[in-house]
Formats: C-alpha cells, structure tokens, sequence
C-alpha cells in the first residue's frame, strides 16, 4: 500500500505513515554543512591571497582568477544559506527524540580536518621521491620539428634577446626546459644557442642510464602542477666531481653541444664551472 510522504515546519512524515517531530539536529546539521563551506571558500582565498596557488601553476593566468570567484562563491553560498536558516521561524515540537551530536561532528571532522590539515602542512612542492620517479621516467626529447616550420633567419642576438639579455657575467642564462628542447629546433637557432656561453640551473641526479653521469634536471609544467613532467640534460664536466650532490641545486655555465649524428638528437651541456645554489622559491617547476 502506497503512502504519500508530506513535511511540515514542525513534523516529518516517515514511509511508516508515522509522523516525526523534528528536533534541534537538523538545525545543527545544517550550521555544521555552512562552516564547511566557510571553511572550504576561506582556504581558496587564502591560496589566491598569499599567491601560494602560483606554486602548481605554469603562469599566471584564469586558474589564480577562478581560485577567487570559487573561494567568494562559496562563501556568498554559506552566508545565504545561514540567512535562510537564522530567518526561519522556530516553534516548541513535542518529542522525544533524542539528537545526538557526535555523528554530526564526525562528518563535520572527516570533510574538513584532512582538508585544512594537508593546507597547513603542505610544503608547495613534490616531493623528492615523486621527482626522482619523474626524472627516470623521463622521454627522449621531442624529436625534430618539420622542415618547413623550422626557421632559417634566427641570429645570435634574437637568441640573446629572448633569453633576457646578458647577465652581469656576460652569459646568457637559460631555462633547462629550453636546453632540454633545443635539439628540436632548427638548424639556425641550435647554431646560436652553441655560440654562447650558457648559464642553466637546475637540480642534481644520477643519470638512469648510467649512474656515474649527472644530469640536471627540473619539472616542466604546461598548464598545472597535475601534469608535471621531468625535463634533464646531461652534463659533461671535467672538473672536481665531488662537487656533486644528489637532489642539491646547481648553476652551471659552459656551452652547448648538440651531436647530429645521434638519434634522437640531445643536448649535452659542457660545463666549465659548477655552483652551488640555494633551491628557487618555486623550487621545482619551470
């Protein structure tokens, strides 16, 4: 036998064809349900506001700006939602049903304490494990572009000119994903690239493939910290190779080579010095 199921203010109607009084509990319920988004819309302004959402993105760009208008949108949601519920009018139920607390704050406790835990805790980087899983599962680099988008006018000073200028050492200084991505390049810009003396930093690691070789090595980001990607060069050095320690920052300057013979092409970094640096603020993306 079918049972219509109506509601109340005061009662709700159950499909035992009893009606239950409604107690406290559902108010609570639904203040705890409005502190979550309080919670949830404060913590994306404060990564917008303390610019730490700049730490898992490639640039600036509509990501910062959505991580505004979610954080303002859920908070206009929970102040609306908490109107609603001051402004309802509450009379006495007769009843005695019991609300119990502790289910409701345990709910509250599992949608909101792994939430602001991993917030305060999280370090804004990966982790050394995760890069070196990255690294050794590197690809070859992209392998030569068609000839007809290759371009046969670049000269030295547009390649200067791209990278920033000189820096106060007379070098150019270059980012590792674009030595990692030279050897795709056309024929003019590689010849530029192996006129100049480079300067390039990024993270010490064994190379896979032979641990007696470093290579220097960062995360290339295209969009977000979600798509990561391992980007190393190989790096030839002659001097003192104790100055190498796995995982620390280095800056390098030498030059270029790239070896045409080889299949795939790749870009060997020939380094005259080696520098210890202090890992960058956004220590791992480039």
């Amino acid at each position: 036998m079918n049972r219509q199921i109506t509601t109340t203010e005061d009662e709700l109607a159950c499909a035992c064809g009893a009606r239950h009084p409604m107690t406290h509990g559902g108010r609570i319920g639904q203040l705890l349900a409005i502190g979550v988004l309080f919670i949830w819309g404060a913590t994306m302004l404060h990564f917008h506001h303390s610019q730490r959402v700049e730490h898992y993105l490639a640039a600036r760009g509509s990501f910062r700006e959505q991580c505004l208008i979610c954080g303002v949108g859920l908070i206009m949601l929970a102040v609306i939602n908490l109107g609603f519920l001051l402004g309802k009018k509450r009379r006495p139920v007769a009843g005695s049903n019991r609300f119990k607390l502790a289910p409701w704050l345990a709910i509250f406790a599992i949608m909101i304490v792994p939430f602001v835990a991993a917030t305060l805790r999280s370090p804004d980087r990966f982790s050394d494990e995760f890069f070196l899983a990255k690294v050794h599962a590197a690809a070859f680099p992209v392998p030569l572009a068609h000839e007809k988008n290759q371009r046969v006018d670049f000269s030295v000073e547009e390649l200067v000119r791209l990278c920033g200028g000189l820096n106060a050492e007379g070098h150019v200084a270059m980012k590792l994903s674009d030595v990692y991505q030279l050897a795709s390049q056309s024929r003019a810009v590689i010849d530029a690239a192996q006129s100049l003396k480079i300067e390039m930093t990024g993270m010490a690691v064994h190379d896979p493939q032979d641990p007696t070789c470093w290579r220097l090595s960062r995360l290339m980001i295209t969009c977000c910290a979600a798509d990561a990607q391992a980007v190393s060069v190989p790096v030839d050095f002659s001097g003192d190779r104790s100055v190498w320690q796995q995982l620390s920052w280095f800056k390098t300057i030498g030059t270029i080579q790239i070896d045409s013979q080889r299949q795939p092409q790749m870009a060997t970094f020939r380094a005259e010095r080696v520098e210890p640096v202090a890992a960058p603020e956004v220590w791992n993306v480039e």
